[in-house]
């Protein structure tokens, strides 16, 4: 199985056990003399099962992105392993939003009257603006590669 293999299955078992979580709550407590629609225990058996198999899976998705080398754009291996480039997408989407945040903040509100306070930003905005998209592109530049990766890597 490869990665991006693992990571389908990952989602679908978390949205089972999601399923599986509100089945049993509603068939946790019924009317006395009524039976419920599924046995809770029947569940709460399926539910272990499906979360010690999510465990497993995780792990050993992150084992794999522990130890594989990213993939170029010729397919050849990089120094940095996946789990590093995880890191690092994340840390750049991160900064670019904060960037945006911050860029926006740095926009003086308007005045009603001359009478009022100029405030002047002490950032340039647009230049903030243009280092966050730099960084956004750049992790979905480095996400391409940890995705076709994720299809190259057995687990």
């Amino acid at each position: 199985m490869k990665i991006a293999e693992a990571l389908i299955r990952k989602s679908a078992l978390q949205t089972d056990l999601s399923s599986l979580v509100s089945r049993i709550k509603r068939n946790l407590v019924v009317q006395e003399g009524e039976s419920p629609q599924e046995d809770s225990k029947r569940l709460i058996e399926e539910f272990i099962g499906k979360y010690q198999e999510l465990e497993g899976l995780i792990r050993r998705i992150q084992n794999a992105n522990a130890t594989s080398l990213l993939a170029d754009e010729e397919d050849e291996p990089m120094e940095a392993t996946i789990q590093d480039a995880l890191i690092k997408t994340d840390n750049l989407y991160k900064m670019s939003e904060i960037l945006r945040n911050i860029a926006g903040e740095a926009v003086p509100n308007v005045r009603y009257s001359q009478s009022e306070i100029k405030l002047i930003p002490t950032v340039d905005s647009t230049a903030l603006l243009k280092r966050a998209d730099e960084f956004a592109k750049e992790a979905r530049e480095l996400d391409i590669l940890i995705q076709k990766t994720n299809w190259m890597v057995d687990i």
